[in-house]
């Protein structure tokens, strides 16, 4: 048709009025559930509201396009509900499946509107290339209030 066009790869991309834009749907490859692996976790603290990691370089935090397992969700929904002293909260359930819609309703700083499911008591992010501390939030409450004190930068 003669018309020049560009491919928009970030939801952020602008548009302008006039601009023709072709929409692609791109099927959805997310898992259906988060699938509990038995991976090392460097746990700093743990009590029954919350753990704290040291997040290693080069482990992706939750599950996303080309990284759905071998994360830290994946290695938590293990380690809650196999080897926790503490119990595994209310986002993991004893059998190592994830009930995320615990979290939902939940407002989390810089999710972009991720589903809840695949960031199960994640409060924060932290990029697949850094090492430091991830707090994993394990009840309703304490995700409520540690995402607000993040976002209030209390913490």
């Amino acid at each position: 048709d003669g018309n020049a066009f560009t491919i928009m790869k970030r939801k952020a991309t602008k548009v302008s009025a006039g601009d023709i834009l072709r929409i692609e749907h791109v099927a959805d490859d997310r898992p259906e559930e988060i699938i509990a692996q038995d991976l090392p976790l460097d746990i700093l603290f743990e009590d029954e509201h919350m753990v704290i990691i040291n997040k290693a370089a080069g482990m992706v935090v939750h599950p996303a396009a080309g990284n759905w397992d071998g994360t830290v969700v994946n290695a938590l929904a293990h380690y809650l509900s196999k080897e926790s002293p503490f119990g595994s909260g209310e986002f993991v359930q004893q059998d190592g499946t994830v009930a995320a819609e615990q979290g939902e309703g939940v407002d989390v700083e810089g999710t972009d509107g991720e589903t809840v499911f695949l960031r199960p008591g994640i409060v924060h992010r932290l990029d697949k290339g850094t090492t430091g501390v991830l707090v994993v939030a394990k009840t309703r409450a304490a995700l409520a209030a540690l995402s607000e004190a993040f976002a209030a930068r209390n913490v």
